[in-house]
């Protein structure tokens, strides 16, 4: 039991490290969206 809360808690933290990139990731290119517009 304690194995399998343990994978579940591994997994949970893998995803939200990947949510977290992805926002991350997001918020970068809308950045530069952002910068290239206000450029024109």
């Amino acid at each position: 039991m304690p194995k399998d809360s343990y994978k579940i808690g591994k997994t949970q933290k893998a995803l939200l490290v990947a949510v977290g990139f992805g926002i991350i990731i997001s918020v970068f290119v809308w950045a530069m969206v952002y910068i290239d517009f206000s450029k024109l």
